[in-house]
């Protein structure tokens, strides 16, 4: 994983490892606890302020009650943080194959699109009966870019203060919260620690993942992905607007 070198020899290696993932999940987490959990919810009501009062009780296409908060907010919340963790995840891997300077850049353009594309459809009543429909359809792209952005700001900011704790058994405690997530908690623990012993035991698979070629074929599948989730975007926000 790009976000920490391939480790050397030593116990104190799995607890560099640990502690750069700590960050990136918490980081990944909490940016997707605030932005898409909290900044979701709110942007819901902000559009029950601007739809009409008729509305009122009607199930949106994620079975939330318009102008009700209910324990669907948190369901909402635990989603958008684990969804959250595992953008972390996901870009902590690949952040190393774009220049620090447009990383955070980068990360909004792909994830606002892709989960832009997603969140914005033309079926059932989200963006057909709430209005006005060119505000549902900015908030909803506007929260996974933003999303995007402070997440990778965030992870590059904590990375590059990486420092060694007085109490080095800190490092661990990332794998007490992923062990409390249950069966997929687990999951994740076993399979961090299988990417510290493979790149253990093969340091020059970490110089190859972050190599030119690899690093190209990466950027192009990601450029690939991005350019569909806009062409899906565009159309579906032509149809909506018609």
């Amino acid at each position: 994983m790009a976000a920490v070198t391939a480790p050397a020899s030593t116990s104190s290696d799995l607890a560099r490892w640990l502690r750069a993932l700590g960050k990136v999940a918490f980081a990944g987490a909490a940016t997707g606890f605030l932005i898409g959990g909290v900044g979701g919810r709110l942007a819901m009501l902000l559009l029950r302020v601007t739809s009409s009062d008729a509305l009122h009780g009607l199930q949106t296409d994620d079975d939330f009650t318009i102008g009700v908060i209910s324990s669907a907010t948190i369901f909402l919340l635990g989603i958008t943080t684990f969804l959250g963790l595992a953008g972390g995840l996901v870009y902590a891997a690949v952040r190393g194959w774009f220049p620090a300077g447009v990383r955070p850049a980068i990360a909004g353009i792909v994830v606002g699109l892709t989960i832009g594309a997603d969140l914005v459809t033309t079926d059932g009543v989200d963006f057909r009966l709430l209005t006005p429909t060119w505000l549902a359809i900015a908030l909803f792209v506007a929260i996974p870019t933003t999303y995007g952005v402070v997440m990778s700001m965030w992870v590059e900011r904590w990375l590059a203060s990486e420092r060694t704790p007085s109490r080095p058994w800190v490092a661990f405690l990332p794998l007490v919260a992923f062990l409390a997530g249950g069966p997929f908690g687990v999951a994740l623990v076993v399979l961090l620690i299988a990417g510290w012993a493979v790149a253990h035991a093969i340091p020059a698979l970490a110089t190859v993942w972050s190599s030119p070629p690899v690093a190209w074929i990466g950027r192009i599948l990601l450029a690939v992905v991005t350019a569909a989730g806009a062409l899906e975007l565009v159309h579906d926000v032509d149809v909506l607007l018609r």
